[in-house]
């Protein structure tokens, strides 16, 4: 595995963890990490391209959404 691919693992894991950590069953938190994951990156991608940081706020606020409605 290439160290971009591990750090991208990481994240999903500590996605999956705080998932478990809330209460979601395995499969769940699992299925759920890899959409936050898409999240991140989507809003970290247009982050950097706008300038803005407004974007992480934007991400925490749409993947608690998503949590809300899992």
């Amino acid at each position: 595995m290439k160290k971009g691919e591990e750090s991208i693992e990481k994240f999903r894991g500590l996605f999956r963890r705080v998932l478990l950590f809330s209460g979601l069953e395995p499969s769940h938190a699992e299925a759920l990490s890899g959409r936050f994951l898409s999240i991140y990156q989507g809003f970290v991608l247009l982050g950097r391209i706008s300038g803005s940081a407004s974007y992480l706020t934007e991400a925490k606020n749409t993947m608690i959404e998503m949590y809300r409605e899992y």
